[in-house]
């Protein structure tokens, strides 16, 4: 009966130990909120850009086509040259602003966590927790162990 009594104490320590922290609820918070707009507006420009540039190609693709009954044929095959060079100079801005966006997403995803774990640091300090778990890792707990509104606090 001793022994079995020193486990529910030591689990009861323990569990009074962890705290959880809800990352989605940090994510869409404001905090989150601020660096996917900071994400958006850096690549508005570019992504315009591009938007203008597949109206132009799409533009000049039905003006070829409409027009090819009534064109010569070097005046066609120039049209077909400069919708082949329109269309690689698209793909390949599409293919750099993805890879441009998909580095940033990265870069700010990595910043977050980082920046989390600090605070999930900080936390755990001042509440003498010796675990800080992710909501998604957890099947159950109670109320008092979530310390996602102080993490939020300390990443402000």
């Amino acid at each position: 009966i001793a022994t079995c009594v020193g486990l529910s104490l030591s689990a009861a320590t323990f569990a009074a130990n962890i705290g959880v922290v809800d990352m989605q609820k940090i994510a869409q918070s404001p905090l989150g909120k601020k660096a996917s707009v900071s994400l958006q507006k850096k690549f508005k420009p570019r992504q315009a850009a591009i938007v203008k540039l597949q109206q132009q190609y799409q533009k000049d693709f039905v003006s070829m086509q409409k027009n090819k009954s009534v064109m010569k044929a070097s005046k066609l095959k120039d049209a077909q040259k400069e919708l082949a060079s329109q269309q690689k100079t698209l793909q390949a801005k599409e293919s750099a602003f993805q890879q441009d966006i998909y580095t940033a997403q990265n870069k700010l995803m990595a910043d977050f966590i980082a920046k989390s774990q600090t605070a999930a640091a900080v936390v755990a300090k001042d509440k003498h927790l010796q675990v800080v778990l992710p909501r998604k890792a957890v099947l159950y707990y109670t109320p008092d162990m979530d310390v996602t509104s102080a993490v939020m606090k300390e990443m402000k």
